[in-house]
């Protein structure tokens, strides 16, 4: 009898230690092969494409399944005193890192985002890639206000029954941090990324609330390019973008790699 040859499309397994391709089983005198489950990465430019990759290398995964994903928002602060992540980039930046995780753990759904100023301003629903700079065109277009409010009451058009996970970009701790401490939505964490020194985070007092501080870059720079030329930055950003998934699916620290 002539061979028979199975052949697999190109599957990239950047950031993973392994990957299972097919799976074998005899049935009787044959043998029966089957393709893994795969989905296709979108390009997401090089940031967030090496924000996936690192994603990856932490949880040891290549997505999770559609039972285990998350809901992803982005809400961008939108008060006077944020305009400056729009304008050096910091809000791009931030964007892109968080839709390289969304690839892998929010099970090929969408990824929401919305500016915050005195009402929620969904940014228009594109593909992924174009969510970055479709979230600075919303923020370009509103009015400042004069405070960011996190406690916001949240999307209704996110996938219903999965977590959510609701990301707020800001320069600072929000003015209603007590406010968002005793905040309790079922089935969602809030986790803010502030933008400021780790030096002035700890004069305010710091939160309870799972949060992320990223140094903001100087000499020139933007945090684009400084993540794209520092992997042990981006990897541990990455890591730290990650608490709330753990901590809502603790099985997943099986797999993280220290």
């Amino acid at each position: 009898m002539d061979p028979q040859r199975a052949v697999l499309v190109p599957i990239d397994v950047s950031g993973l230690d392994r990957k299972d391709l097919i799976s074998v089983e005899r049935v009787g005198e044959s043998l029966s092969l089957r393709v893994a489950h795969h989905q296709e990465d979108a390009d997401l430019g090089r940031l967030g494409n090496a924000a996936r990759v690192a994603t990856r290398e932490v949880l040891g995964l290549q997505w999770l399944d559609d039972a285990a994903a998350f809901n992803m928002l982005l809400a961008v602060d939108g008060s006077g005193s944020a305009v400056n992540l729009v304008r050096e980039g910091s809000a791009s930046a931030m964007a892109q890192v968080l839709t390289g995780m969304a690839q892998v753990i929010a099970g090929g759904n969408l990824m929401r985002a919305a500016v915050v100023n005195g009402s929620v301003n969904p940014v228009p629903i594109g593909d992924l890639a174009s969510l970055p700079a479709d979230t600075v065109a919303t923020h370009q277009v509103l009015v400042p206000s004069s405070s960011f409010r996190s406690t916001f009451p949240r999307h209704e058009n996110l996938r219903p029954g999965a977590a959510t996970i609701v990301y707020l970009l800001t320069d600072s701790l929000p003015a209603d941090i007590l406010d968002l401490e005793r905040l309790e939505e079922p089935g969602e964490v809030r986790h803010i990324i502030s933008v400021m020194p780790e030096a002035a985070w700890q004069l305010l007092g710091g939160t309870s609330v799972s949060h992320t501080v990223v140094e903001p870059v100087h000499g020139g720079d933007d945090l684009e390019r400084h993540l794209l030329g520092e992997p042990h930055a981006l990897l541990a950003l990455v890591k730290s973008l990650l608490q709330p998934c753990l901590s809502a699916r603790s099985e997943l620290l099986e797999g993280v790699n220290p």
